[in-house]
């Protein structure tokens, strides 16, 4: 028997009239079991994440008081390391006032815009000097290179088996080097080297290796005077044989020590004199055009000071010396005497901040100097560098600055321009003048 689409329409609304009363109400009723069992199963389901969030946070927590009490107690321990831990040298106590880069000091850039002069493999120049229509540096290695100003002629001078720091000529041509780590067997010294031994081999004799009636530790800038007389820093007493230079150098920053004295050297019997004690860190020399002065730059309290070419035995801020500069807003480095009169002047980085407002606090500067070398090197140098001229009476006649070129160490001037040695890359930088 076949039904149609007539027949079974017809029959669900059979259906429909005869039982629809009675199947309404029990749908009703189902569908409002199933509302409630869905109300209750959400109700679960909102309880146990509540339940599961709170055990989550609760461990979050518990992880977090974990990890602060790990991270609490390894900075107090570390903070007592560093603060009860015997400092590398002593620190002082001192009082320091920069007067920051403004007024006579305001920022530039002029020093962005130089002209390098390669020099080929060589990295690494700190000192510059002009001779006879070469230039000379000292790179990394223990060598010193010298070029023509149009880059040619790259040559090896001599070589040693430590770090030259400065070096100078005398007026017979004979090179005297500051040589940290290699002179002597080890030891720091003055080096002397005669113009037939300029063959890359060490061919250096030893000229002194102590002052003051104690080993060099740290000996840095060389100028000779136009008697023969040798002017050399021993920049502070912290032992840059055993640190390394620039770690010895951001420790005697840190220590801020009077212990940097500038000395008198007769290069033919290997004497010397003190001239001029009580630097913090001794980092320039220059003999005014005249000879009749001896400028010193102070790296420690930002100062360049005058004495006398003659004066023997003087103290810094005592009679007898005079700053021409002070309250420099970097840390003076490199000093060259140029034409006219005037003097340059580097400064490898920025003075102030944090260093000095922890100058009365010198306990917190030991602490400084327990921290890893790589640290603490980066906490004190970097920053914004400078080359300034000035004249006798410490009037500024050039501000030039930088922040793309690494700390200027050296400078000295030529009859085309200004030559910068920065202690990074392989080139020289000129500023035509």
């Amino acid at each position: 028997m076949k039904f149609g689409l007539g027949e079974i329409i017809l029959i669900f609304l059979i259906a429909l009239i005869l039982f629809g009363p009675t199947v309404i109400p029990w749908v009703q009723r189902w569908l409002r079991r199933c509302r409630v069992h869905a109300a209750q199963q959400q109700r679960l389901r909102a309880r146990r994440e509540a339940e599961a969030r709170c055990r989550r946070d609760a461990q979050l927590r518990y992880i977090q008081q974990v990890v602060l009490g790990v991270f609490g107690t390894a900075l107090v321990v570390g903070a007592a390391y560093l603060l009860l831990r015997p400092a590398p040298v002593q620190p002082q106590s001192y009082q320091s006032v920069s007067a920051g880069f403004t007024g006579t000091y305001a920022k530039n850039s002029v020093l962005d815009e130089t002209e390098p002069l390669p020099l080929g493999s060589e990295t690494a120049p700190v000192c510059v000097r002009w001779r006879e229509g070469w230039l000379y540096a000292a790179v990394s290695g223990g060598r010193i290179v010298r070029v023509h100003e149009d880059g040619t002629g790259l040559s090896l001078v001599l070589q040693t088996d430590g770090e030259i720091t400065g070096f100078d000529f005398l007026p017979d041509g004979r090179l005297v080097l500051a040589c940290v780590g290699g002179a002597a067997g080890g030891q720091n010294g003055l080096l002397l080297a005669a113009p037939d031994a300029w063959n890359g081999q060490l061919a250096v004799q030893t000229l002194l290796t102590q002052a003051g009636g104690r080993a060099l530790a740290f000996p840095t800038a060389v100028c000779a005077a136009a008697d023969g007389t040798v002017y050399f820093a021993e920049s502070c007493a912290v032992p840059a044989g055993e640190y390394g230079v620039k770690n010895a150098y951001v420790l005697a920053l840190l220590a801020h020590g009077a212990d940097g004295a500038v000395y008198a050297c007769d290069p033919d019997t290997g004497t010397a004199e003190p001239v001029l004690t009580g630097l913090t860190f001794a980092a320039g020399l220059a003999v005014e055009p005249a000879g009749s002065g001896l400028y010193v730059s102070d790296a420690g309290t930002g100062t360049v000071w005058r004495v006398a070419a003659s004066a023997r035995a003087v103290e810094a801020g005592c009679r007898g010396s005079q700053a021409v500069l002070q309250g420099l807003p970097g840390r003076p480095a490199g000093l060259a005497a140029g034409d006219d009169g005037r003097l340059w002047v580097a400064l490898s980085g920025p003075r102030g901040g944090w260093l000095d407002a922890l100058g009365g606090v010198p306990r917190l500067r030991g602490a400084v100097m327990n921290l890893p070398a790589m640290t603490r090197n980066r906490l004190v140098l970097g920053g914004r560098t400078a080359v300034l001229a000035f004249d006798a009476a410490g009037n500024i006649l050039e501000n030039w600055q930088s922040t793309r070129l690494a700390a200027v160490t050296g400078v000295c001037e030529t009859d085309t321009g200004v030559y910068l040695a920065h202690g990074a890359g392989g080139v020289l930088d000129r500023r035509r003048y």
